[in-house]
């Protein structure tokens, strides 16, 4: 069971590939070009410059240098494809981008449909975390396409293709029911209605007023009525009913709900009973995350920390799995720090006052109008969302702020490369920028398949095949994950040892992976269970001395998660002939929270039903027990 419960290696960090792929592009264009391509240089440019310098600083600052390791490739994707989409050949090449865009929403809005209506799954987000992630991107790319298909050099089928792509796009958000997305949009459409040249502004008004109706009227007819409900009168969106009937998430909240248990719904809003209910969730998460706030140190807890850092400050009410703040600029604060939050300001007030610059002016044309309307909008979605930590949001989202910085820019000189560097020089400098994070992330991969493929032999109790497999993992890329994996080897194997010298060598062994975990990342909650496997198995502690250790180790583990159950199931295992009730004490008192389907979910609900009974609450016992074969028969 322990090593079950350390399973589930994240692999999100492979998005950030698509940045480098970004770098690649601009390194291309600046090595085949013999005298080199200047960059073109402004405010937000010096922006995104620091904003790179800092992100990697901050990696070297992380509480939690193992997460930030891994994150920071997720993180510098806005600042990399900005400066490698200032390149000047670069910003020629993004006029074909809304042909590209078109056919990425047709194909994005098409399996997020097939999910919903084929799969039966109402948390279908296409390939995004969720649907308000997919609707951040759609309220991007539609104002671009909308600017493309005003193009008069077009086919009258080609601009009728972008317009049903803007309508897919504001359908996105419409159908996402997510009333931030859609505030969102309406900014976008107040902010070009004040930015686009007054010849073209009827025209596009009539046409943008058109396609949000028929967009918000089609969205709300394949919701049945749910839209207008939860946007309007904040009813129950019934979303959990009709057609996804019978979801084993949704029969596990049902089960959760008869026993008085909570689930824990996770990121997407599309579980919660009512809009409602989300609103109340997006509250308490806030809150916490400002406490979480209060105790980061200036420089931030570090790239990708937060969802480490927050189980200790979470309300027990929020049922949401705690890996985004639901508001980017809180997130950036507590991961990056102050300065981290600054440049982010910085960045909306330059946007800001380009636009306004550019409304007084009356000198710019649709297309920087368009690309201001959609990039204002994702700034102002950004309050409610995580849209800046969705790497194919931020990708886009940089491309876009490029070309309307190129735009807009009241002051731009081009600084040429070339002219101050050696082309061979900057063209190593180049290639090194994309292949240090291609090799980084490739390694994380062959990592990852050896690490899941120990703790499973850890699992079934082949030591010999998990200890092959976690040095090659190592080998490959050392992790806090790893090092903990290899703790619980080593306690494993200190239990069957029956050598008191090779057991002591074990033992140390084990607390010695387990201290180089914790200074990889020393929230991780899972260094406690196997902290608490050493303390069990060392002969050398008194009966007082392993309880009184036990103790200590559960109660830290605890703290930084409350709602860790692995570590609560062991610690009763181990107590359950011992002192029965505080076992049971222990295990009850992880329902206050929350409960996620995951690894050790089974495990903790039957030791649960065990204890009722050894206490004599044979009620409680027989509910448990029941809801129990109906999980098992769900899965």
């Amino acid at each position: 069971m322990s090593a079950a419960a350390i399973q589930g290696f994240s692999l999100e960090s492979l998005a950030p590939l698509s940045g480098s792929l970004v770098l690649l592009l601009g390194a291309k264009i600046w090595v085949v070009t013999r005298a080199g391509t200047p960059i073109l240089c402004t405010p937000l440019c010096g922006v995104q410059i620091a904003l790179l310098f800092w992100l990697v600083a901050t990696t070297f600052l992380s509480s939690a240098p193992a997460a930030s390791a891994i994150a920071i490739f997720s993180a510098i994707v806005l600042p990399v494809a900005f400066l490698a989409s200032s390149l000047d050949n670069a910003q020629k090449s993004l006029v074909s981008l809304p042909t590209m865009l078109a056919t990425a929403v047709f194909l994005l809005v098409g399996h997020m449909l097939f999910g919903y209506f084929i799969q039966n799954d109402p948390a279908a987000s296409s390939t995004f975390v969720q649907r308000n992630s997919l609707a951040a991107f759609a309220s991007l790319a539609s104002f671009v396409l909308l600017n493309a298909a005003q193009g008069e050099l077009r086919s009258r089928t080609h601009r009728a293709l972008l317009l049903v792509a803007v309508f897919l796009g504001w359908f996105t958000i419409f159908f996402s029911t997510s009333r931030g997305a859609i505030g969102a949009l309406l900014t976008g459409l107040f902010v070009l209605a004040l930015m686009v040249p007054s010849e073209q502004r009827v025209r596009l008004l009539k046409q943008s007023l058109v396609l949000v109706a028929a967009a918000f009227f089609m969205a709300n007819f394949l919701l049945e009525q749910r839209v207008s409900a939860s946007i309007i009168s904040l009813a129950p969106s019934q979303i959990t009913e009709g057609v996804h009937e019978g979801l084993p998430n949704e029969r596990l909240a049902i089960a959760f709900q008869e026993l008085g248990l909570r689930f824990q719904a996770g990121d997407d809003s599309a579980f919660y009973e009512s809009k409602r209910a989300a609103v109340s969730e997006r509250w308490l998460i806030w809150r916490a995350a400002v406490e979480t706030a209060k105790a980061a140190p200036w420089h931030g807890f570090g790239p990708g920390t937060f969802r480490f850092i927050y189980p200790a400050f979470a309300d027990s009410n929020d049922t949401s799995a705690g890996n985004y703040a639901h508001n980017d600029y809180l997130q950036i604060f507590i991961e990056t720090g102050w300065l981290g939050l600054v440049l982010y300001v910085v960045l909306v007030c330059l946007v800001l006052g380009q636009s306004l610059q550019a409304i007084r002016s009356k000198k710019h044309g649709l297309e920087s109008a368009c690309l201001g309307a959609g990039i204002l909008a994702f700034l102002a979605h950004a309050f409610f969302s995580y849209s800046f930590f969705v790497p194919a949001n931020a990708l886009l989202f940089a491309l876009l702020l490029s070309r309307f910085d190129a735009l807009t820019a009241p002051k731009a000189y081009r600084f040429d490369l070339g002219a101050h560097f050696r082309p061979r020089i900057l063209a190593v400098v180049l290639v090194a920028l994309v292949a240090i994070p291609i090799v980084s992330l490739s390694l994380n991969v062959g990592m990852s398949r050896y690490y899941e493929r120990g703790v499973a032999a850890l699992a079934t109790g082949d030591l010999e095949a998990a200890q092959n497999d976690l040095l090659t993992a190592k080998t490959l890329q050392n992790s806090d994950l790893v090092e903990i994996a290899f703790g619980l080897l080593y306690a494993g194997a200190a239990r069957v040892t029956k050598e008191p010298s090779v057991k002591a060598v074990l033992i140390d062994r084990a607390r010695d992976a387990l201290n180089r975990a914790e200074k990889m990342n020393p929230y991780n909650a899972a260094i406690a269970l196997g902290r608490l496997e050493v303390e069990i198995v060392d002969p050398a502690l008194s009966f007082d001395e392993r309880l009184e250790r036990s103790q200590r180790v559960y109660e830290a583990g605890i703290y930084l998660n409350p709602r860790y159950l692995p570590l609560r199931t062991r610690a009763a295992q181990w107590l359950i002939d011992k002192n029965v009730n505080q076992a049971r004490a222990i295990v009850e008192e992880g329902t206050k929270h929350p409960i996620a389907d995951g690894p050790g979910l089974l495990d903790y609900l039957s030791l649960l039903a065990e204890l009722r009974k050894l206490t004599n609450d044979q009620r409680g016992a027989s509910a448990l027990e029941a809801a129990l074969r109906s999980v098992k028969s769900w899965r």
